[in-house]
């Protein structure tokens, strides 16, 4: 009988507790080194959409000025916006580039065509030149 349960605590298998609290040592130091960066990439994922949609803005906004020699209306419908007869819906905020106002139904862009686009918290600034700064 003796020998059975000493056959019995042979058996037995799992992991003791030093190891389990081991893991989740490792698996904390790495969450403190990756979620970081992680974050970082996020948001310089949208840092750079919202440049690239300011970029397509002022875009639309040329062609539609070399087109008709005045900026495009802005048009406003529930949370989105377009740019001049253009199809394309732009889901961030276009602010006039002097007063920082949201620019609502049948504006038009500013006299130089300068305007602020943010989205996601981020805020690209587009100026007469059409460089874009953020």
């Amino acid at each position: 009988m003796t020998n059975a349960l000493i056959n019995l605590k042979k058996n037995k298998k799992g992991f003791t507790l030093v190891e389990l609290v081991v893991v989740i040592a490792i698996i904390g130091i790495l969450a403190t080194i990756l979620v970081p960066r992680f974050i970082g990439y996020t948001d310089d994922a949208r840092e750079k959409a919202t440049i690239s949609e300011a970029k397509n803005i002022r875009t639309i906004a040329d062609t539609y000025y070399a087109k008709n020699g005045s900026w495009p209306t802005v048009t406003k419908s529930g949370s989105t916006y377009k740019v001049g007869d253009n199809a394309t819906a732009f889901d961030g905020v276009i602010k006039d580039f002097v007063s920082g106002v949201a620019l609502d139904n049948n504006v038009s862009l500013t006299s130089d065509g300068s305007f602020k686009y943010t989205k996601n918290s981020v805020t690209a600034i587009v100026d007469a030149a059409g460089t874009i700064t953020h």
